[in-house]
């Protein structure tokens, strides 16, 4: 048996220049040997991120600074 999934997530906020992406690959498979006594299976994954967050750590310490800036 096999599973391929894909997703995708493009993400924009109600605060100015603030956005998420994400893109997401997945796949996997397995097999049973031996009348059903061994199995195995196995799965990759790849993820791709970014974008412009906003409010971050200690430099923008609160919400009005993120959407002056």
């Amino acid at each position: 048996n096999y599973a391929l999934s894909v997703s995708n997530v493009n993400q924009t906020s109600m605060i100015p220049n603030t956005r998420y992406q994400r893109t997401s690959v997945n796949f996997g498979a397995g097999t049973r040997l031996f009348n059903d006594k061994i199995s195995t299976s196995f799965s990759l994954t790849y993820t791709n991120s970014g974008g412009d967050r906003g409010v971050q750590g200690q430099g923008r310490s609160n919400i009005l600074q993120t959407v002056l800036n």
